[in-house]
């Protein structure tokens, strides 16, 4: 419900990573000037261990430098395999966080 609200008001923008019509995961990409953040990576498990997590996130780097960012950051929950890809990316673990939120119609 959170993603879908963010990606409506156009703060991420999603995409999808397809092969012969055939979804393998998704990731969406949140832009505020020249910092980018990767959010919400998912692989099928049907695709895990194929590189395909890491290939979208590299391409999801390359997209992000055309659309002027100079830094990229990523969201991982500790423990997960995302922190391990993010790592072999070059990224460094530099603070952790929790999200909370509450919508208007929640009582």
């Amino acid at each position: 419900r959170i993603s879908r609200l963010k990606t409506e008001t156009g703060y991420m923008t999603p995409y999808l990573a397809t092969l012969d019509g055939q979804v393998l995961g998704f990731v969406n990409l949140s832009m505020r000037k020249t910092f980018a953040r990767c959010k919400n990576l998912l692989v099928h498990p049907d695709h895990w261990g194929k590189g395909i997590g890491t290939a979208m996130v590299a391409e999801l780097m390359h997209i992000a430098q055309n659309l002027g960012a100079r830094y990229l950051g990523a969201y991982a929950i500790a423990g997960n395999t995302s922190v391990a890809l993010y790592q072999s990316l070059g990224m460094v673990q530099v603070t952790q966080q929790s999200e909370w939120s509450k919508s208007r119609d929640d009582t």
